[in-house]
Order: C-alpha cells, then structure tokens, then sequence
C-alpha cells in the first residue's frame, strides 16, 4: 500500500509544481521585428535560417514564470554575451517585457536536450530541443 500512496503523493506534487506556473511564449506579431533587431535586413525571408528563427520563437522558446529557489542551478541571462555580431549597438534587457528579444543573446538554440536561463527573480527562458523531422 505504501508504494501506491507514494506515487500517489508523486503525481500530485508534479501537477501542483507545473499548475503553479504560467507560461508565456515569445510575440508572434514582433518576429520579423525581433530577427531585424539582431541581423539587420541581411536575412531573407525566403531563407533557411530565417525559418529556423521563426521556428525557435513560435515553438521552441517558453517562458515560463517560476519564484527563485536558494540553490538552482540555472544560468543567469544577465551573465550571457550579446550576439551583437550583426548588430553591435544591442543592449540588454533590465526586466522582462512583451518586447524581450531572447535572439539578442548568445544562447544555446540548437541543443539536444532543454536548456533553461534565469532572466531575472521571476523568469525562465526555456529553449527546447529542436525536433527533427525525417
């Protein structure tokens, strides 16, 4: 009876963790903007890259609001370069908002497994892996 009341406990703490969180993806209505942003007009929209950022923002960046815990392990983003190699007057951004622009940083986008940074007290940037389809 005791593993069936832990795996009970289990499922009812994971969906507590995961209902306590809200989610939030990158504005759609601010793509074009956000790729124009970090390369300039340089990219086509016709082309490969520029679909695979169009692919990153819609369906493989999340954000998702969760408190800080003492000792997570994730990476802060105020601690990541810019990828200012097309565009060298980039800033960073001091708070979270509709207009973040997670192509600005020099961030892991096509890693295997999920990453996940800490944008600032309240807020993960979540880049899942990218699937590949045969």
């Amino acid at each position: 009876m005791k593993i069936k009341e832990s795996i009970f406990l289990f499922f009812l703490f994971c969906f507590t963790i995961s209902y306590g969180q809200v989610e939030q993806k990158p504005n759609q209505t601010k793509e074009r903007e956000f790729i124009v942003e970090v390369y300039g007009e340089q990219l086509d929209k016709s082309s490969q890259h520029y679909k695979n950022l169009v692919d990153l923002l819609r369906n493989r960046i999340v954000f998702v609001k969760q408190s800080q815990e003492a000792n997570e392990k994730y990476e802060k983003l105020s601690n990541m370069q810019l990828f200012n190699k097309y565009n060298n007057s980039l800033i960073k951004d001091d708070s979270f908002s509709q207009n973040f622009n997670p192509l600005k940083y020099n961030l892991v986008f096509y890693a295997k497994t999920t990453k996940v940074y800490r944008i600032d007290s309240d807020w993960l940037l979540v880049i899942n892996p990218q699937i590949i389809k045969e």
